[in-house]
């Protein structure tokens, strides 16, 4: 079969989908994938036999993807978007299967009005919604691999800070290599983009024994190189995140004003460092830029020895 997955945004969400498009494309079907162009690189590191990409800025951008997509006589559109624009070309692409994955958005919405008082209740994560809507056309049992890293002969170690939403970033990534450097057998690199770590000029340009500072020095293809090649990562709730789960990578993930029941980062495939004393959580479905309280006490209380000591754990030859 033909298949066509439509997810126009964002890097993050689009990495998610990477399981779907290896195992539709062990279950022996062609896969295409259609993003946003601003979205395509994240797009192609998911190695679709094709990738489509729309520029909804561009006058009459819908309706030319929307003849396009037709054209290629899909015989099913798997649509993860769920929105109005993704409904109008899954509707009139003439594919006789189409599917559309859940996305919960009124769950979220009333998890940060009611903060912990929906937290009991059972979630599924948003891999699961999306392999739930591809479940029909994927051969049942089917295993598929990640993306695979080559490794170094010391135990490599990412840190990505900082973050798009300023309350995702943690405050103590210099405090965390300053830990790690010093232990035998270890390499540390430290990835992000300059503007996320303004705040912290000392980690900007932080440079010591053992540690890589690679911060404003990769583009998406070379992030994604950096942190397959990792032994454990460790980062923030953001696109970085889901790179390293898409390479299979053991990762350390700090969550403030994000909780995992929202469905895009948990226990299933990280090991989430989060304060669940704080009833003020969750604050804001993306982030946000600014703590409510003004305290950041969700990220401020999370320490870079406990954050260090499961980094330790997660090493396959750290020590």
């Amino acid at each position: 079969m033909k298949i066509l997955i439509i997810r126009f945004s964002s890097a993050g969400d689009i990495l998610l989908a990477g399981r779907i498009v290896a195992a539709l494309k062990a279950s022996g079907h062609k896969v295409y994938f259609l993003s946003k162009e601003k979205f395509r690189e994240a797009a192609e590191a998911l190695a679709p036999d094709n990738v489509m990409a729309v520029d909804f800025n561009k006058k009459g951008a819908l309706k030319k993807i929307s003849s396009a997509v037709k054209n290629e006589n899909f015989d099913a559109v798997i649509d993860l978007q769920g929105n109005y624009r993704s409904f109008i070309i899954k509707s009139g692409c003439g594919a006789p299967r189409g599917r559309t994955a859940r996305k919960n958005p009124i769950k979220r919405r009333l998890m940060v009005f009611f903060k912990w008082f929906l937290s009991g209740a059972h979630f599924s994560t948003v891999s699961e919604n999306y392999m739930e809507a591809a479940g029909e056309f994927i051969k049942p049992g089917l295993k598929t691999r990640r993306l695979p890293g080559k490794k170094k002969a010391a135990a490599e170690i990412v840190l990505h800070a900082g973050a798009k939403w300023a309350n995702k970033r943690w405050p103590y990534f210099m405090e965390l290599a300053d830990r790690l450097r010093l232990l035998k057998g270890v390499h540390v690199t430290i990835t992000g983009l300059k503007d996320e770590v303004v705040n912290s000029p000392g980690l900007l340009y932080y440079k010591k024994k053992g540690v890589d500072n690679l911060i404003g020095k990769t583009d998406f293809p070379g992030l994604l190189k950096v942190i397959g090649r990792a032994d454990v990562f460790a980062g923030n709730d953001t696109v970085a995140a889901h790179a390293a789960s898409l390479s299979g990578v053991k990762s350390v993930i700090f969550m403030g004003p994000t909780v995992q029941q929202f469905g895009f980062v948990t226990d299933k495939d990280f090991k989430v460092i989060e304060n669940n004393t704080l009833l003020c959580r969750p604050c804001h479905l993306h982030g946000g830029n600014m703590c409510p309280l003004g305290t950041f006490e969700c990220m401020k209380s999370l320490d870079p020895g406990t954050a260090a000591e499961e980094i330790i754990k997660l090493s396959r030859r750290g020590k």
